[in-house]
């Protein structure tokens, strides 16, 4: 178990209070300007509030910690800084936290809203779980919560928030229009060999399908930009290594993504380029949403999209955007073709 940090923090009252470090720069923007926030994170750190009635509670669970191997701390300990803080409204983008789900119980009085951040497969949740109002990205996560017995208070498939924050921004940035965009799904974090089985496997073909895209590029002549994964600079830099290695001299526009300054940057680059290659990110459905071309690449292994639980996005996906072999020669064809064909006979296929 990894050791976390305590931090003192001055005692604070809140109407909206967003919770956890995920998410927390593009909520903050879409809470009335009347609504007081506050933020508290247990990510990376424990806030410990100087609060007379959260040390008490605090003393007491550190009691029941050394007396009792099989007592729930953390839960105490997250329902003592609710308690505390007393918000009317808790929000998070930490859309499958258990933790958070069972203390809003607790709590009748506050709501609770989990506003979903990323694709979910069926390892992303506990089983037959309660869940407060839930944010989806659409009526396919419903289909998952049926899968796993998930009951939700209130389920509002109002698509996804960061997307629609950085669609409303002008994206007057230094991002030109590109041909080619390919999302990563690189994690430079932890080496190759020391991932789990499903992560080399995504990897792989993350790996396959950028090797096919430069060489698609090189031969016609087109523009590439690669939207990274990694958000701290130390990953980054190592990520675009990892893809300089694989285009071999061919140039490309890295884009770096972070969670402040630069939090809309892979949506804006997404945004002004031609067709998207992504291996099945949350970022290539969100620019399907937006009506942008994108060709998803997972599909060409159908066991993978099975072990990585993740079949329920793919079920209804047209063969025009998904592709079936490994081949660089399938490839190739399918992104002429998606090239070539005419916007709105595009969005009449994938939307329908």
């Amino acid at each position: 178990m990894k050791i976390k940090l305590v931090k003192f923090k001055k005692s604070f009252s809140c109407d909206v209070l967003i919770f956890d470090d995920i998410g927390a720069s593009w909520l903050s923007k879409v809470v009335p300007n009347s609504a007081s926030i506050g933020y508290v994170s247990t990510r990376f750190s424990f806030p410990i509030l100087i609060h007379k009635y959260f040390l008490r509670r605090l003393f007491v669970i550190l009691l029941g910690r050394i007396f009792s191997r099989n007592y729930n701390s953390y839960y105490f300990y997250l329902d003592a800084l609710i308690q505390s803080i007393q918000p009317k409204i808790i929000v998070t983008a930490a859309d499958n936290s258990v933790t958070l789900s069972k203390i809003s119980k607790l709590h009748t009085s506050i709501l609770f809203v989990y506003v979903q951040s990323a694709l979910r497969d069926l390892y992303s949740f506990q089983r037959s779980l309660d869940l407060p109002v839930y944010c989806s990205f659409g009526n396919i996560e419903k289909r998952l919560f049926s899968d796993l017995n998930i009951r939700v208070q209130e389920y509002l498939p109002i698509g996804s928030v960061k997307l629609g924050m950085a669609m409303s921004e002008e994206h007057t940035s230094s991002h030109e229009h590109v041909d080619i965009c390919f999302i990563s799904s690189y994690r430079a974090e932890t080496q190759h060999a020391k991932k789990r089985e499903i992560s080399r496997r995504l990897e792989d073909i993350d790996q396959l399908l950028f090797l096919h895209s430069i060489k698609f590029a090189r031969r016609s002549n087109l523009s590439v930009r690669v939207l990274g994964k990694a958000r701290e600079d130390k990953w980054q830099k190592l990520e675009m290594f990892h893809y300089e290695k694989l285009a071999d001299g061919f140039p490309f526009e890295y884009v770096r993504t972070d969670n402040e300054l630069r939090k809309y940057a892979s949506y804006h680059g997404l945004l002004s380029s031609g067709l998207s290659i992504s291996c099945g990110s949350t970022l290539g459905f969100e620019g399907l949403s937006a009506g942008k071309k994108v060709l998803f690449g997972a599909t060409m292994d159908v066991k993978f999209i099975d072990d990585w639980g993740v079949g329920f996005y793919y079920l209804d996906i047209p063969q025009l955007i998904s592709l079936q072999q490994e081949s660089f020669e399938h490839f190739s064809c399918k992104v002429e073709h998606l090239r070539n064909i005419a916007l709105n006979e595009f969005l009449k296929i994938t939307s329908d």
